[in-house]
């Protein structure tokens, strides 16, 4: 599984966004929800999981329709387990006490800002840049078509490691000891979430 960031990096590097035909409504509230990922790379590792994680559980939530049983299910960990994060994070699932939200809707809604600044990082502009604006609902289609089904906690958590850390190995030139440095974690650990995560180390 891939980051939303990456995915609209790849989506964006192509010469242009093809242009679909236009989904009848029918069709878009048939598309079973993605799950798609963010990562802060500004803040520490732990702050950044932190925020990633209760972005997750909003996610989830969302999709459940503020249903935690439902939720946790998705999350493939016990209402308990869910209960706690919930808390720890803050999240009132009566707030997603909802109508189902279209879901074009949905990843425009969210996700317009990651678009908005993967294209200023990539220093995108002139006509490709109008096409793609001009196609945002085809972009976010493309985006969730080339998205796995809705993450387990688990699946998401590593998800979020996995990229946190490859990021903090190249910027700190592959040296274990400043990377794990970096994380606030021990050089014993970074090994062994390496071997976990399956990260190249070099």
């Amino acid at each position: 599984m891939k980051s939303i960031s990456s995915i609209v990096e790849e989506t964006l590097l192509k010469k242009k966004v093809k242009k679909s035909s236009k989904a009848k409504e029918s069709d878009e509230s048939e598309l079973e929800f993605k799950i798609l990922f963010d990562i802060d790379y500004s803040k520490s590792f732990k702050k950044s999981k932190s925020i990633f994680i209760k972005k997750y559980i909003l996610d989830i939530l969302a999709l459940s329709l503020g249903n935690v049983r439902r939720a946790s299910a998705i999350a493939n960990i016990d209402r308990r387990h869910m209960h706690r994060l919930l808390n720890e994070h803050h999240v009132n699932p009566q707030e997603n006490r909802q109508d189902p939200l279209k879901f074009s809707n949905y990843l425009n809604n969210n996700f317009r800002n990651i678009v908005d600044d993967k294209i200023e990082e990539m220093n995108i502009s002139g006509k490709k840049l109008q096409n793609i604006y001009s196609n945002l609902h085809d972009l976010t289609l493309m985006i969730a078509n080339n998205h796995d089904n809705p993450a387990t906690f688990k699946e998401a958590i590593d998800i979020f490691e996995k990229n946190f850390i490859e990021k903090a190995l190249l910027e700190n030139d592959f040296d274990m000891k400043k990377t794990s440095k970096f994380l606030k974690i021990s050089t014993r650990t970074l090994y062994r979430k390496i071997k976990e995560l399956n990260i190249s180390s070099s």
